[in-house]
């Protein structure tokens, strides 16, 4: 809870460390629908200002965001994410739902993902997660709650880079050089991929045939350059991927990314990590 209120402080306008209090009537919990045409009918009577509001993390509406337990299961304790924005004239929090809800619909589709790539770090676009807006003394409180252990460890994982986020926007190196600013924020291994093999030493990488190989390896190396910068720190490898010792590269049919690793002990755990940071192109389009 330290990290993230720590780090949160340079991206968010105030983390508090505590839950705020809440009337105990609940609301309705909205999950994401499974096809475009659901999405439209959650997002009617939205307004285009609302349905293109920054929910992300970095959004200046953010009065604090914290995470916050939600069940214990197989010994794990899963956990959500508790996302406070201030108040605003005329917005309730039945409202709020309603733009949450079309939000959490659009957002859920590789296409959103592919155009505005910090999509992928909002916790309303997750896989797997559950919304709810109740009222809070300091605002709106958007409760956001995983299904498993994989959308609680995405939940995880969305929080952490959404800290550094704006460090990335502004972090200058010869590696960054040519990608836009608010593009360093997204994890550039997110997807969509295709396929994962492995190889001595770490895996291949393949990704779907609208993905830009060498966009992804010039992010990649980013990401990477600001780590190393800062000493591969929990809070500056915002994408957990990004360890000491990594070799990216492109593959010799210059279809792929292999990602390899010295010392060779590492390379499984860079395999399992990552397995568990790509989103598959199946899982976007509501694939199993």
């Amino acid at each position: 809870m330290s990290h993230f209120n720590n780090v949160s402080r340079v991206v968010l306008a105030a983390v508090l460390g505590g839950c705020a209090s809440a009337p105990t009537a609940p609301t309705s919990t909205l999950s994401p629908p499974s096809t475009r045409d659901a999405a439209e009918q959650l997002c009617s009577g939205v307004s285009e200002g609302e349905r293109n509001l920054n929910l992300c993390l970095d959004s200046e509406e953010i009065v604090r965001a914290e995470r916050m337990p939600v069940a214990s299961r197989g010994g794990n304790v899963l956990t959500g994410a508790r996302v406070v924005f201030r108040p605003s004239s005329g917005r309730t929090a039945e409202s709020f739902q309603h733009v949450v809800a079309c939000q959490m619909a659009r957002n859920s589709g590789a296409d959103s993902q592919a155009r505005y790539p910090q999509v992928a770090y909002c916790p309303l676009a997750v896989k797997g997660v559950a919304a709810s807006v109740r009222p809070v003394a300091d605002g709106l409180a958007v409760e956001i709650k995983p299904k498993d252990a994989r959308s609680s460890h995405s939940l995880f994982h969305t929080m952490a880079h959404g800290t550094t986020a704006l460090q990335l926007a502004r972090f200058e190196s010869a590696a960054c050089r040519g990608i836009e600013p608010k593009a360093r924020g997204a994890c550039p291994l997110l997807g969509p991929v295709t396929v994962i093999s492995d190889l001595p030493g770490g895996v291949r990488v393949e990704f779907a045939a609208t993905v830009s190989v060498d966009s992804v390896l010039a992010g990649m190396r980013c990401h990477y350059s600001f780590a190393e910068a800062r000493g591969f720190s929990e809070e500056a490898a915002a994408c957990p991927l990004y360890i000491r010792g990594l070799h990216l590269e492109r593959s010799t049919d210059g279809k792929a990314i292999d990602i390899t690793i010295t010392p060779a002990a590492l390379v499984n755990e860079v395999r399992k990590r990552v397995r568990e940071e790509a989103v598959f192109a199946n899982e976007l389009r509501g694939g199993a």
